[in-house]
């Protein structure tokens, strides 16, 4: 399907979602998600999800809503791709933490569509892809130091 020509609606929307991201507890919530949440297992991430009233599940599952909702936007032709590539990145960061469990935990969730929104935001696009690979490359490579200097 070809790019959709961005339009000042376009750059409108994509301002009003960074002032949504911008929102104090949207802001704990991305910096917890990007910055701290790096699951080793399905289980991990299962405990999270189940882990309902505490911080960490509320900052997960409000910053994959806001993604799935911004992924929405894209896939359905309301929002252009190349602006939203343009100008975020960080769903590629927790969706390329999350890739590795998606089979499982939506198995285990019993919610097939989870995380569908934004997989197909991703992985539908060359530029999707190449920016997941450097993603999941960084995210690896911040892994192991983590568990060096842990050990």
């Amino acid at each position: 399907m070809p790019a959709k020509k961005p339009t000042v609606a376009d750059a409108q929307l994509i301002l009003e979602l960074y002032e949504l991201r911008r929102e104090p507890e949207m802001r704990k919530a991305r910096d917890w998600c990007t910055q701290q949440f790096f699951p080793s297992s399905r289980d991990e991430v299962m405990k999270l999800l189940f882990d309902i009233g505490s911080d960490h599940n509320r900052y997960l599952r409000q910053f994959l809503s806001y993604y799935e909702m911004v992924a929405s936007f894209v896939n359905r032709g309301v929002l252009s791709r190349d602006l939203l590539e343009d100008s975020v990145h960080e769903h590629m960061n927790v969706y390329a933490k999350l890739k590795p469990y998606l089979k499982d935990l939506r198995e285990a969730t019993g919610f097939p569509e989870f995380l569908q929104l934004t997989e197909r935001l991703i992985e539908q696009s060359s530029t999707g892809r190449r920016r997941m690979a450097i993603m999941q490359k960084r995210i690896a490579e911040r892994m192991a130091a983590a568990k060096k200097a842990g050990a």
